[in-house]
């Protein structure tokens, strides 16, 4: 709003804002000084900005009308103001604006869901039977947790505003209690002396007779000093305890000797006692693992030992160690087991069959002379062997087949003749014999080291035609 001026003085010729009206000069005429205050307006100004929404004024500086003086020179006559000049006008107080700010942002409001700590509380209680210095804690504190829904308000998207508008609590905090003592304690320290009595030891000698006693040595008490810590609380004392203690006089025991008058004998006595073997165990890197085998059998031996033990009325009172004689020694039980990795595979190699040479009587050559017809060709087979490793070295290998692959050509060769022969030609007719292989599979069905033959090995024939 704009503010209107409130004049104490206003016209050109009046006092109260009235033309003068004509009057007869009736009197003296004098003249006064006349001092009046007016006011004056303040402007409004207005100011857009984007921390306030759309539609809200706010008004940052109220306004504030100035103040001036006018200083009036009134001429009367008698009682009558006939004139009035103005002297002069002074500015005592200028106006200040007021200020509106007029919003331009645009409003908006979200909700959002957090989770919050509660910080548990912590309950103090007082023991009055514990010092102060005294301190339990009954119950542990745990804090809670609260889930609070807030709405958030922007402007320009910015966050200008944050208002509660729910919350659930999921945990509640556990409080902490803690126990701590509230007696008054006092600690006094006082000295007690007192006497401490004597033993009686008795001391037994063999070289006097039973029933015999004598007073060797006579007993006299000690004295010692002790002082001692005593704890009050609330003037109730609730511990003592001994920090300190002097002897002041050592006691002496009482000794008292007495005859025991014993017989004493000394026997030979005889102790046969079973001595344990031992088992040994002996590796061999040529047996495979697994492999297992008592090489010598364990057998306990017997210890024979002689004391000399004295007796005091059949009652035994020393021993010494006369003799000790083993005999049998035992004998250490020997078990041999296998190191080595055994494993096998079936190798395949190419092997030449050697051809044979067969001469054949040519009487149309002269003698001594002759003539190859054709030359020999080797055959070629397959050979399958069953090769053992041990620890990655080859050990044995056996045949297990043969493929023949081509036969062997004879190398034919014709022989002269100088005189006439009759050549015949017969055929020869020879069986071998051919060896049988021997098989190794190792079975978990079977012990360590043991083999069993699961068929019988049986020599095969050959049979062999030569021209």
């Amino acid at each position: 709003m704009n503010a209107k001026s409130n004049n104490v003085f206003l016209g050109r010729n009046t006092l109260d804002g009235k033309p003068l009206a004509p009057v007869d000069i009736v009197g003296d005429k004098t003249v006064e000084t006349l001092r009046t205050t007016t006011t004056t307006e303040y402007i409004i100004e207005t100011r857009e900005t984007d921390e306030l929404p759309i539609g809200f004024k706010e008004t940052v500086q109220k306004g504030v009308p100035g103040k001036k003086v006018n200083v009036y020179k009134i001429t009367k006559v008698g009682d009558t103001i006939v004139g009035r000049q103005i002297e002069s006008e002074e500015v005592i107080q200028e106006p200040t604006r007021e200020i509106v700010l007029i919003g331009t942002a645009t409003e908006t409001f979200e909700t959002v869901t957090e989770k919050e700590t509660v910080e548990y509380e912590t309950e103090i209680r007082t023991d009055p039977t514990k010092p102060k210095t005294y301190q339990f804690e009954n119950q542990a504190g745990k804090n809670g947790s609260v889930e609070k829904t807030y709405q958030i308000r922007k402007l320009n998207g910015k966050e200008v505003g944050k208002t509660l508008t729910s919350e659930t609590v999921i945990d509640q905090p556990v409080k902490r209690i803690i126990t701590v003592g509230s007696a008054v304690e006092k600690v006094e320290y006082t000295t007690d002396v007192k006497d401490v009595d004597f033993e009686t030891v008795i001391e037994y000698d063999y070289t006097k007779p039973k029933g015999y006693e004598e007073v060797r040595q006579e007993g006299e008490k000690g004295r010692i000093e002790s002082q001692y810590k005593l704890t009050y609380l609330n003037d109730e004392l609730v511990d003592r305890t001994l920090v300190n203690e002097n002897v002041l006089k050592e006691k002496k025991d009482k000794i008292v000797v007495k005859g025991l008058g014993v017989v004493v004998s000394i026997r030979s006595v005889v102790v046969v006692e079973e001595k344990d073997f031992n088992k040994v165990i002996e590796k061999d890197e040529t047996q495979p693992e697994g492999y297992s085998k008592i090489t010598q059998v364990g057998s306990p031996g017997t210890i024979t030992t002689t004391y000399e033990v004295t007796y005091e009325d059949d009652v035994e009172v020393a021993r010494k160690e006369i003799s000790k004689v083993e005999d049998p020694k035992a004998v250490d039980e020997i078990t041999v087991i296998g190191t080595s990795k055994m494993t096998e595979r079936t190798v395949d190699e190419q092997v030449d069959v050697p051809f044979k040479t067969v001469y054949v009587s040519d009487n149309t050559l002269p003698a001594g002379e002759s003539v190859v017809d054709e030359e020999g060709t080797p055959g070629q087979i397959i050979r399958t062997f069953l090769v053992s490793y041990r620890n990655g070295k080859e050990i044995s290998r056996t045949i297990v087949s043969e493929h023949k692959i081509t036969d062997a050509v004879n190398r034919v060769v014709r022989v002269g003749n100088a005189t006439p022969i009759v050549e015949t030609t017969e055929l020869v007719d020879e069986t071998e014999s051919i060896d049988y292989n021997t098989l190794k599979e190792f079975s978990d069905q079977l012990p360590a080291g043991t083999t069993k033959v699961i068929q019988a090995g049986k020599k095969g024939q050959k049979q062999i035609v030569t021209l």
